[in-house]
């Protein structure tokens, strides 16, 4: 009987921990926050088409010209099943803003 009961226990602390560490690592997992400094948005649309294809369009200026930051950026945006993200990227140069479409070429 005292067997089981150590039994029991150790898989209770083993399942703790796990539960533990999953959510530690879900919510301590870095967010756009990684990336302030090296982007400015300057353009944004969203269709409003929730049950058909959501199309998202970003027009971001650079700020930071690394490549390895900005395949990061655009991984990490939303995205949908039924839709498509578009990130562009500009030059620090240009200072306005950018009208956006759903249609290509989006700007």
């Amino acid at each position: 009987m005292k067997r089981n009961k150590v039994i029991l226990y150790a898989i209770g602390s083993i399942v703790g921990i796990l539960i533990y560490q999953i959510i530690n690592t879900s919510l301590s997992q870095p967010g756009l926050e990684q990336y302030e400094g090296k982007y400015e948005e300057i353009g944004y649309f969203r269709n409003e088409n929730n049950t058909g294809p959501v199309v998202r369009v970003l027009a971001i200026r650079v700020l930071d010209e690394n490549p390895a930051w900005m395949k990061e950026f655009a991984d990490i945006q939303p995205h949908s099943k039924y839709g498509k993200t578009h990130v562009f990227f500009f030059s620090s140069d240009l200072t306005e803003k950018v009208e956006l479409s759903p249609k290509e070429p989006f700007f």
